[in-house]
């Protein structure tokens, strides 16, 4: 075989690989419930990398701010999103990818659209997918009743119980795991399956994609949970920080806030312009009782400039009725901006700020949220005994007296054998007259 004939051989060769290989699949379902997390597949013959940014979910045509990542493992790119809690119909677009179609090289963007929609998701997790050098942990928030979550990874399963609108974080080791391995997640009909790619030391540090640089914002306290009673009139203001903890500045930072919580909630600033890596900003959050219904919506920050990093803060709004008695608590920590400590209590310390309907049982260590309960757990104050004891007391007087009467009623109703006698007479002493 000459070389020209050898040439147009591996040309043709080439392009019948290519074709076969050529297409992008996005492989994801085409309806998710509201608040689940997708975990999907790309597949296909990109001339240049995916990148985290590349990745762009849409509703009809709008950008959509949400918690995602993507990762590479082996040939095929694998991605999660957590999704809103709104009924909706949404597009996830590969921006400007360059690819093989057909053995023709494709410059544009690919489209694949799912929609949202029905009852809420049991749970999300986040991140739904891992790659990881050192130990890692997957944060769970449940969106309905009191759950049991189960976790699976590896031979391990450990289940932990969730009450409703609360958030666990499940940490694990990475010693003795396999460079891949799938995490098992699952309570009631919603189970996610995670992969999880451990990199090994061997591995040059070239390679080793930058863990920390696909985002880096959060909000401290991320989930608040707040009571107003019904009809009330009075505002109700919270202090929140707005954490960047990644290796890159952050620019025009905005936030997002659903339709349903549009004239119930303020954010101060309504922006930010910059977060130095490794900073804080502080916010205040304000709650106009303007409802009359429980709500439960997100809140999203994110930047403009990129969209790699985005902080989720829940609420759930509980309007409580007009003579509910208890005292109003609210369910997570406030940061207390007059704290001198620069620890995060929920996220640098693992601990607890109890309400005031709770006590630390272990040690009380200074935070940025407050005193925070370490080395222990808040337990509930059991309310005293002494009205019970004073209202058992009442009630064996209140008997002991009924008891009293009743026994002298009965006593001075009784006749004698004198009375009987004297009744027996009276009737012969007026026939004798």
């Amino acid at each position: 075989m000459n070389k020209n004939n050898l040439f147009l051989f591996s040309s043709l060769l080439l392009v019948l690989v290519l074709s076969l290989v050529s297409a992008v699949d996005i492989s994801i379902s085409d309806s998710y419930r509201p608040g689940e997390t997708i975990i999907g597949k790309i597949d296909g013959n990109f001339i240049t990398p995916l990148k985290h940014d590349d990745l762009t979910f849409l509703d009809n045509r709008k950008v959509v701010p949400m918690v995602y990542d993507l990762f590479k493992i082996d040939d095929s790119y694998y991605f999660y999103a957590v999704l809103p809690l709104v009924d909706r119909n949404y597009s996830l677009m590969l921006k400007d990818v360059r690819y093989f179609d057909s053995g023709f090289e494709k410059r544009s963007n690919i489209l694949k659209n799912f929609s949202v929609q029905g009852n809420i998701s049991g749970f999300s997790v986040s991140p739904g997918v891992v790659v990881t050098n050192k130990d890692f942990s997957i944060l769970v928030r449940n969106y309905v009743g009191k759950s049991d979550v189960s976790v699976t990874f590896g031979d391990v399963t450990n289940t932990i119980t969730l009450g409703a609108g609360k958030s666990e974080k499940f940490y694990f080791s990475i010693v003795d795991v396999p460079e891949f391995s799938t995490l098992m997640i699952s309570s009631g009909s919603s189970s996610y399956e995670i992969p999880v790619l451990v990199l090994q030391s061997s591995i040059n540090s070239s390679n080793t994609p930058n863990l920390t640089s696909h985002g880096g914002l959060r909000f401290v306290p991320d989930n608040l949970t707040i009571e107003l009673l019904k009809n009330s009139s009075a505002e109700v203001s919270y202090s929140l920080t707005l954490e960047n903890f990644g290796v890159d500045d952050l620019e025009n930072l905005e936030f997002s806030i659903p339709q349903s919580l549009g004239n119930l909630i303020k954010i101060v600033p309504e922006g930010v312009p910059l977060i130095n890596a490794s900073s804080s900003f502080p916010l205040i959050l304000t709650v106009f009782p303007l409802t009359t219904t429980n709500l439960t919506e997100e809140i999203l920050a994110f930047s403009t400039v990129s969209t790699s990093s985005t902080a989720v803060l829940s609420i759930g709004l509980r309007i409580l009725p007009v003579n509910y008695s208890k005292p109003l608590v609210n369910t997570v920590p406030l940061v207390d901006p007059s704290s001198g400590s620069s620890l995060s209590c929920l996220l640098d310390l693992k601990g607890s700020v109890c309400y005031s309907s709770e006590e630390c049982d272990g040690s009380l260590v200074d935070s940025r949220e407050g005193l925070c309960c370490t080395a222990g757990s808040c337990v509930v104050v059991q309310p005293s005994n002494t009205a019970g004891k004073w209202i058992i007391i009442l009630l064996l007087t209140g008997i002991a007296v009924v008891a009293f009467f009743i026994f002298r009623k009965y006593k001075s109703t009784k006749k004698t054998s004198a009375d009987v006698f004297r009744e027996r007479q009276n009737p012969v002493i007026k026939a004798n007259t």
